[in-house]
């Protein structure tokens, strides 16, 4: 868990909480990458998505809503 100043954008902090993944194992390394992330729409940027892709991760992450002006 990592928590910051409420004034901080929860985006931004996804690549630092995904570096700290450590999941022991019975043998072997552990895990350092999940499969997928589950996320809201905070966590839609192009950043995210593209950190995703690159590190093979499925991103489950809805796209924001377009203004209905």
């Amino acid at each position: 868990m990592v928590v910051t100043g409420g004034q901080r954008n929860d985006g931004a902090m996804m690549q630092d909480t995904l570096k700290d993944i450590y999941v022991p194992r019975p043998t072997g390394r552990p895990r350092t990458t999940p499969d997928t992330v589950m996320a809201d729409r905070g966590y839609t940027s192009g950043v995210n998505r593209e950190y995703l892709r690159d590190h093979h991760v499925k991103a489950v992450i809805p796209q924001k809503k377009k203004g209905l002006l």
